[in-house]
């Protein structure tokens, strides 16, 4: 895979990221630490560098886990609604070479 570089800015300060996600992806995800470390700043008089890094991570850990719980919760959604499409297309066969019988049964009695 190919490798991407970037500058990001957090917290004021740059790094360079390298990864084999798009730059924009790696932006999005230091402009969201940005915006999860602007939201806890408002929301508290929380002025320790570390205990805001480590509540944005927290709360960054907690849309991770709630992402997750979607994706399952999907997920199980997408098997019953594919077991249920099965069971139909079993019944519509079913149906099918009912009324291919009725069909050939009445084309008899015509005849």
């Amino acid at each position: 895979m190919e490798k991407n570089k970037v500058e990001i800015t957090i917290r004021g300060r740059k790094h360079t990221l390298v990864g084999t996600r798009s730059k924009e992806e790696m932006q999005s995800a230091a402009d969201k630490v940005n915006e999860q470390i602007a939201a806890i700043q408002k929301q508290s008089n929380i002025t320790s560098q570390d205990k805001l890094m480590d509540l944005c991570a927290l709360n960054l850990a907690g849309e991770v886990i709630s992402a997750n719980d979607t994706i399952k919760e999907l997920e199980a959604r997408l098997e019953s609604a594919d077991k249920n499409l099965a069971q139909v297309r079993r019944q519509l066969s079913i149906t099918q070479e009912q009324l291919r019988s009725q069909i050939a049964q009445n084309e008899l009695k015509i005849d």
